[in-house]
């Protein structure tokens, strides 16, 4: 996430995202920009596995980093699992995927690629369509209930992250655009439990009046 967003602008101008139900994900392009001056080699090569006759593609890809590192990555491209423009280019999407997932294991990047969703977006894309992120760009409408079920799988609650916010000076989520939120929620994700905990006690004293942990104890 990180990643992504540091090199935000930069993957945008090479036509390395693609918007995808209206949100911007990396694609092989953006990936070999991200790993440019890393690899020593790269090679795929079609598994056994495949099936030709039914189109049904089986692709394994080997990274071997400047370092000495090895990194490998699969992928399958059939009629079933790709969608749209690329649904009879099952081989070359089987490739692109197996790529991406090696170069996803050598950046340690967790995202999702486009052409992993579907549907060869990326090969014929719409990257025009994504505007850099602008301070409080309020589509918190749109997003509000995806955003507060995310957070409930994260443990926490919406009053307890505004709380947090505010103690760190920072704007409530519905003042953020998309991709503020998005990296909100992965910051929360990486919170050590000790740290929420703490915010967590915070919270019940100072917002809900709740007794401290030592007040109890008297």
């Amino acid at each position: 996430m990180k990643l992504l967003q540091e090199h935000f602008p930069a993957l945008k101008k090479i036509d390395g995202l693609t918007m995808l139900s209206g949100k911007p994900y990396i694609n092989h392009p953006g990936l070999l920009f991200l790993a440019k001056g890393k690899i020593h080699s790269k090679t795929t090569r079609m598994m056994d596995i495949s099936n030709v006759e039914k189109g049904d593609f089986y692709f394994e890809c080997t990274i071997v980093t400047v370092d000495g590192r090895t990194f490998n990555g699969h992928g399958n491209g059939n009629s079933s699992n790709i969608k749209g423009v690329a649904k009879n280019r099952a081989f070359e999407m089987a490739e692109v995927r197996a790529q991406n997932r090696a170069l996803r294991e050598m950046l340690a990047l967790g995202d999702t690629t486009a052409e992993e969703i579907d549907e060869g977006a990326a090969l014929h894309g719409d990257v025009d369509a994504i505007e850099t992120p602008k301070p409080h760009a309020n589509d918190w409408e749109r997003d509000r209930k995806y955003f507060q079920v995310q957070l409930k799988e994260l443990g926490f609650k919406y009053e307890l992250v505004c709380y947090i916010l505010q103690v760190l000076k920072k704007d409530r989520p519905s003042q953020m655009n998309e991709l503020g939120r998005t990296n909100l929620l992965g910051w929360l994700g990486n919170l050590s439990q000790q740290t929420k905990d703490r915010y967590t006690d915070d919270f019940n004293v100072n917002v809900l009046g709740a007794p401290s942990k030592g007040e109890a104890n008297v």
